[in-house]
């Protein structure tokens, strides 16, 4: 059916896309016209049609995926002759997948229903069954050939024998003694001493008699504290439990502090100005941080607080320490020692001075001119003219320096910006100063040949950088281009220069030792292990589960975890 591309104004029946600007020349809004003459739309069917799509497409909406959809989605890929298969399809269609398992049950019947033969996409492996006599081989192999045999790290080298193990024989220790071998000189790290109920409560008196603080916090600062406090975690209900079986008071350990009032403030500041502790902020918060935000909290500032003491506000932000012949003395003997003046650079060696010059004279140069220097001399901007630049440009060409671009960054960036500013480009400055341009000889193309690409490549491994595709082709692509038009292919560069491919990857390939790490990953994490969780979270495991093992379910097998109800 064609939609209607026009609508016509009910005023002076003139054909508009849309009415919504129009209808403003009649001193309507669109509201009003929709009232006045009972419309629904102020644009045409085929305007809303087109608005629609843009928006979906560009993601500002969504199509709502029915049956009907998928399967005509379906159709016609298979009309285009895309490739169907599971892995392809969740590739290049993840969406399409997702609703149509969702909807149908799985992919399978998704495609029967849309009257398409189902081909799956097979990947031939050798399947690889564990048994009690081939763990015990595989780990008397592991100690001819002098690899560690303590559990992380058989975990971390071959997860799947350590599944196997735990499979057959309850746990790697056991398995570890069915092959003959004493499992406790293997163990990497064998503990001091194994916790017990009696140990844990004997330890908690010695420190109680000690004195030390049985607080939470402090137990965990220490790595011995911090074992003693888990310990007690798991043979008691909580650490508080512990404690009372000791015989130690928790109510000690664990008494809260004195809240602050407005009183306890006052006090705390007459004692700091009786000690004759400095009362400015900056000093009380690094004496006494939980002062200051009492202070701030109950008071608002650290003024309201003085001037209900009767102190004088200006007088403690600004000691008496810093009358105007000291600030003026101090500024006359920066300037005798060559030391910089500028306001930053004397705030930064000589903190309180310029604050001081500000408060005592108004201002940090009028503090200036009272020491008798000028300020203007001491600023640090320059402005640059014309004949500045050229004068500047001449001297260089003088002392033998070239003044191109980049010599220009790396000496002189103030006359550089000069450059720019005065004249806008360096060409016309220089025209300008009558400095020659600087000679540059032509650098000769680099032609790469078998020999040049393999030692470049073996000095980038020695000096430690990046050889995978990514990084080189970002940082030397014309090194990329040579091993490539050479060799055919990155990888067999890398090869012919003796590079392992596979440890210069950014991202390792999925093997069937990683994918049983991560399966056992997200067990020990406590996540869903059904096939569209973990579709949805990690699409590549999903997959890698198929092509290694062939499904699934096959694979949290071989990881030794329970398949969970379908």
């Amino acid at each position: 059916m064609r939609l209607k591309e026009r609508l016509t104004c009910r005023i002076c029946n003139c054909e508009r896309a849309a009415l919504g600007k129009h209808v403003r020349v009649h001193g309507l809004t669109s509201e009003e016209y929709k009232r006045r003459f009972q419309v629904a739309h102020m644009s045409s069917e085929a305007t809303r049609y087109r608005l629609g799509r843009n928006a979906v497409r560009r993601g500002w909406g969504k199509i709502a995926w029915t049956e009907e959809r998928i399967l005509r989605t379906i159709r016609r890929l298979a009309r285009q002759g895309r490739s169907l298969a599971m892995l392809h399809v969740a590739k290049d269609f993840r969406n399409l997948l997702a609703v149509a398992q969702e909807r149908f049950g799985s992919w399978r019947a998704a495609l029967a229903a849309a009257g398409v033969a189902y081909v799956p996409l097979r990947v031939s492996k050798r399947e690889f069954h564990w048994s009690r006599e081939k763990v015990l081989s595989a780990i008397r192999d592991r100690r001819k050939r002098g690899l560690g045999l303590n559990c992380s790290t058989v975990r971390k080298e071959n997860s799947q024998l350590e599944a196997a193990a735990g499979c057959y024989f309850g746990n790697w220790g056991k398995a570890i003694q069915a092959a003959g071998l004493d499992y406790a000189s293997i163990r990497r790290k064998a503990p001091e001493h194994r916790w017990s109920k009696k140990t844990i409560l004997a330890e908690i008196k010695r420190l109680a008699a000690a004195g030390a603080s049985l607080q939470p916090k402090d137990m965990q600062k220490e790595r011995d504290t911090h074992l003693l406090y888990r310990a007690a975690r798991i043979y008691f209900p909580d650490w508080k439990r512990a404690l009372a079986l000791a015989g130690v008071d928790f109510r000690a350990h664990y008494a809260r502090p004195t809240p602050w009032t407005r009183q306890r403030i006052l006090e705390a500041i007459r004692a700091e100005q009786a000690s004759g502790q400095s009362l400015q902020r900056k000093d009380v918060r690094a004496r006494n941080p939980k002062l200051d935000k009492a202070v701030y909290y109950l008071f608002g500032a650290w003024k309201n607080a003085f001037r209900e003491l009767g102190l004088d506000p200006q007088g403690i932000r600004l000691p008496h320490v810093w009358p105007r012949e000291r600030v003026v003395a101090l500024l006359q003997e920066r300037a005798r020692r060559g030391r910089p003046l500028a306001s930053r650079v004397t705030d930064a060696e000589e903190r309180g001075l310029v604050s001081a010059a500000r408060e005592r004279f108004g201002s940090y140069a009028a503090a200036l001119r009272a020491a008798g220097l000028d300020p203007a001399v001491l600023k640090r901007k320059r402005y640059w003219t014309r004949e500045r630049v050229i004068a500047r440009l001449q001297e260089r060409a003088r002392q033998g320096k070239q003044s191109g671009h980049g010599e220009l960054a790396a000496d002189d960036r103030s006359l550089l910006a000069g450059v720019q500013l005065c004249f806008g480009s360096l060409v016309v400055a220089r025209k300008a100063a009558g400095v020659p341009a600087p000679v540059r000889k032509p650098t000769p193309p680099k032609i790469w040949t078998r020999e040049r690409v393999l030692e470049e490549l073996r000095a980038r491994a020695k000096l430690g950088k990046a050889l995978s595709t990514r990084r080189l082709r970002a940082e030397n692509s014309s090194l990329m281009g040579g091993a490539v038009g050479r060799f055919g292919t990155y990888r067999c560069a890398l090869e012919a220069a003796g590079l392992d491919p596979e440890r210069i990857r950014l991202r390792p390939r999925w093997t069937r030792e990683r994918v049983v790490d991560a399966l056992l990953e997200r067990a020990r994490a406590g996540k869903s292990l059904r096939p569209r969780h973990v579709g949805l979270e990690h699409m590549g495991l999903l997959l890698a589960t198929r092509r290694q093992f062939g499904s699934f379910w096959a694979a949290l097998k071989a990881a030794g975890l329970a398949v969970p109800a379908r």
